[in-house]
């Protein structure tokens, strides 16, 4: 699984890629890398998640009301779901928003 968020008010991209067995692998803005291992209950979530995600998404049209917002891409597999956090704009499928938020606060982007 490989979620991808871009933009932002400073901009650039941060990816994050997680492991069958809960290892990631995190690149930030300027290029480092940081490695780390989910719970074994944030690994259950993502699992539950995955399972339940969407089977794909098209590509995301920011809302031109926003500004500095970020837009995802989450991979799982041969599908993946793109969209922006403008709460104007269409919404992410919710499986593929609950995964992005378990990714960002088991601190895989920062």
């Amino acid at each position: 699984m490989t979620l991808t968020r871009s933009g932002g008010f400073a901009g650039g991209a941060e990816t994050v890629t997680v492991e069958p067995d809960g290892r990631w692998t995190a690149t930030g803005r300027t290029g480092a890398t940081r490695t780390g291992q989910l719970s074994p209950a944030d690994l259950d979530r993502l699992r539950a998640l995955a399972a339940s995600a969407p089977s794909s998404g098209g590509p995301a049209r920011p809302d031109v009301r926003c500004a500095d917002t970020y837009t995802y891409r989450l991979t799982i597999g041969a599908n993946t779901v793109e969209w922006t956090d403008c709460p104007s704009g269409p919404q992410p499928p919710a499986a593929a928003s609950a995964l992005a938020d378990l990714l960002l606060r088991a601190g895989a982007l920062r």
